[in-house]
């Protein structure tokens, strides 16, 4: 559900965006979403709790120390950062280049670009709850975690590989999109993969590692 939400951001961007770029110039896109954030930043700063990790204030005890260096020690861990930054390459190229290239290469207007351009991550919203639903129904059958984890993890790499395969041979706007809508719904599956998998190593500080192993994501990006 939470990156349910983090998708619909992209989608609400992509409608929105070209408004302001139309009324106000580029430059005034830096300024607006700035400015939508304040709020969100106070209101985040009040409503998370400080202090000891939840798993460890439940059980009335002192949460153990955090520590990055040995977290980075540990292979599942270095696993994580792997598949975080690999992911996070190619979700900044989508994000940066698909308007473009619907406006570039498909010679489509800018208003346009972007609303075609929304229907991938609309699908990738969906996806992530569904890849969580997946997981869970296979987890539940007895499945073990640690396999359904890599076989969603390897579905999100493998699966946007061949969409975009099939994308170079597109050549209408149509075929591309679709391949698109396929290339993020299948990479949505990760967050039944390296993300979820924050919880199975380390329950009592899986905030913490996900800001860890997204500051390597965020270099990709």
């Amino acid at each position: 559900v939470a990156f349910t939400g983090f998708h619909t951001g992209n989608i609400v961007g992509l409608l929105v965006s070209p408004l302001i770029i139309a009324g106000l110039g580029w430059r005034a896109l830096f300024y607006v979403y700035a400015l939508c954030g304040l709020p969100v930043l106070l209101l985040w700063g009040r409503a998370v709790p400080r202090g000891a990790a939840p798993a460890a204030a439940a059980a009335g005890g002192a949460a153990p120390g955090f520590n990055v260096l040995a977290l980075l020690k540990h292979p599942p861990v270095l696993a994580i950062i792997a598949a975080n930054f690999v992911n996070h390459w190619g979700y900044f190229i989508y994000l940066n280049w698909m308007p473009s290239y619907f406006y570039r290469t498909l010679d489509m207007s800018v208003t346009t670009a972007s609303l075609l351009s929304f229907l991938p991550w609309a699908v990738m919203a969906v996806a992530s709850s569904v890849s969580g639903w997946v997981a869970d129904e296979l987890i539940s059958r007895g499945v073990a975690t640690a396999r359904v984890r890599k076989l969603a993890q390897a579905f999100s790499f493998v699966g946007p590989a061949l969409s975009l395969v099939l994308r170079g041979a597109a050549r209408t706007p149509g075929a591309a999109c679709v391949c698109l809508v396929l290339a993020l719904g299948c990479q949505a599956f990760g967050q039944a993969g390296f993300v979820a998998n924050m919880s199975d190593v380390a329950p009592g500080f899986a905030g913490r590692l996900f800001g860890l192993s997204n500051t390597f994501g965020s270099l990709a990006g």
